[in-house]
């Protein structure tokens, strides 16, 4: 997966990214890369608010 300061308000919200946590076989990895993505994906919702 890219750093995920990579990754807007779309494609944080990818199939590509979802498929690559889910195929991830370690538990708590997984765990720790959907806390990530949920983080970042509302970081960007917030930005791209105040800048709307």
């Amino acid at each position: 997966m890219k750093p995920l300061i990579e990754y807007d308000r779309k494609s944080i919200l990818s199939e590509e990214v979802f498929m690559e946590i889910f195929d991830q076989e370690d538990e708590i990895k997984k765990a720790r890369m959907l806390l990530s993505c949920e983080e970042r994906a509302s970081w960007v919702l917030r930005l791209s608010l105040i800048s709307w």
